[in-house]
């Protein structure tokens, strides 16, 4: 199935624009185009060997019904994705020069193989942690309804880790964002 069909089916084809954004690094082509396997793995991979890493290791600790991953998902995750949507309201106040600067890094990046992307970048580092924390909602539900699935609960400790991991992103994100604002608000120094 092409890219193209895929991108038609709703609501998963719109899950597959976000996610194919974020790995094409918010290049105006994602919506078009796969960004390809090696894309999707520096954009993903090691967030997921990490978490899948950190779910084994959580399910092989004896644990209690308190602390089945489905538990934790559905009481820390709601106000965690809350939290991210009013942070992404944030790009739309961003001013055009933090914009334009952002767009530039990718212009003057001009070589013979110009890596992919464009400021539209910001959109898909704010919407994949989101898509992926409510993707663990989701998860984290079915979970509860069959506490004793074992595949199940592996997944949960996955979709767990990965939101954590993808949640320190944004944060990232915001912080290079806050930074940059600040410093465009300091006044410059006058030359002597």
């Amino acid at each position: 199935m092409t890219f193209s069909r895929l991108v038609k089916i709703p609501v998963l084809g719109n899950i597959l624009i976000i996610l194919n954004s974020y790995a094409f690094c918010g290049d105006a082509r994602s919506g078009e185009e796969f960004a390809g396997a090696k894309n999707w793995g520096k954009s993903f991979g090691i967030q997921f060997i990490v978490a899948t890493s950190m779910a084994f290791l959580c399910h092989n600790v004896s644990y209690s019904d308190a602390t089945l991953p489905g538990e934790l998902i559905i009481s820390i995750f709601p106000s965690l994705l809350g939290f991210g949507i009013g942070v992404y309201a944030l790009i739309f106040s961003l001013k055009s020069t933090i914009i334009r600067e952002l767009q530039k890094t990718f212009i003057d990046d001009l070589q013979p193989n110009p890596k992919p992307g464009s400021a539209l970048i910001l959109n898909a580092e704010m919407a994949t942690p989101l898509l992926i924390a409510l993707g663990t909602i989701t998860i984290g539900i079915l979970q509860k309804i069959f506490p004793y699935a074992n595949s199940l609960s592996i997944i949960s400790w996955t979709a767990l880790w990965a939101s954590i991991i993808f949640m320190i992103e944004l944060i990232i994100t915001l912080f290079g964002l806050g930074e940059n604002a600040i410093l465009k608000q300091l006044p410059e120094e006058k030359e002597e």
